[in-house]
């Protein structure tokens, strides 16, 4: 899906194939991909919704998958981050200008419900209602509500200085587990992409879903395991803008 991500961001195939490799050889990555996390999942879900998402813009019917994607995320962990992916979905969409595009969009959502709720599909066999799945969710959103709360920004010295401000006990500043070069490199690169983002729709859209996850992660009490979900978007854009600087350098000096 990685190298799928690459693909379709216009990287070519050497490069997407370095993409992989950086990611796999991530400490963090190879540690979710063996526990008992859900985050890895929640990231494959991601991944398959938004890659279903750039497809649509060519054949609308891959938004029916998205969505159901999208409804996957929700079921997986607490749906806000699904949420966000959806918001960012539709902005991405809407941006490109086409309108029947957006209200495609928009009405493939009715699977959203249909994969948020298929997993729960036993429960409800076995007799639990709609307002009982209802009642379930208001508890977690209530959970999530009570957590503590760091300082605002707590995420970006967790990305770029290797320092976790905890908000239990002491409330100590720790290192980060797994933490490696990679993540503040790839980051920074990856800002810069913005520069490039309008040659590529999916692009575009990875530059959304950094923006919106980042602003989400600024609110809540981010573990860094969270991490997950940026890091491969961030080793793509940063291999894209590399990538195309390299490429308008050279026709730079072949036109001197």
């Amino acid at each position: 899906l990685v190298y799928l991500l690459g693909r379709y961001s216009n990287l070519p195939k050497n490069w997407s194939i370095l993409a992989l490799i950086i990611i796999s050889l991530d400490k963090q990555f190879w540690y979710l991909s063996t526990s008992a996390m859900l985050d890895i999942f929640l990231l494959v879900f991601l991944l398959l919704a938004f890659l279903s998402a750039y497809r649509g813009l060519k054949n609308p019917s891959w938004f029916l998958l998205s969505s159901l994607f999208l409804g996957f995320m929700a079921s997986t962990k607490l749906y806000f981050t699904s949420l966000v992916a959806v918001a960012v979905c539709t902005l991405a969409i809407l941006s490109t200008g086409s309108f029947k595009k957006f209200i495609q969009f928009i009405f493939s959502l009715i699977f959203y419900p249909v994969g948020f709720m298929l997993p729960y599909i036993n429960s409800f066999l076995e007799g639990i209602s709609l307002l009982d799945f209802l009642r379930f969710q208001r508890w977690l959103t209530h959970w999530w509500a009570g957590n503590s709360k760091v300082p605002f920004g707590g995420i970006f010295p967790m990305i770029f200085l290797n320092q976790w401000h905890t908000w239990w006990g002491k409330k100590a500043i720790l290192p980060v587990p797994d933490w490696n070069i990679f993540w503040p490199i790839s980051a920074g690169l990856a800002y810069l992409s913005p520069i490039f983002m309008k040659s590529n729709k999916l692009v575009l859209l990875t530059v959304f879903w950094i923006i919106g996850y980042l602003g989400f992660l600024t609110i809540t009490s981010p573990f860094p395991r969270y991490i997950l979900l940026l890091f491969p978007f961030w080793v793509v854009l940063a291999l894209k803008s590399i990538h195309e600087a390299f490429t308008r350098f050279s026709h730079f000096q072949g036109r001197s």
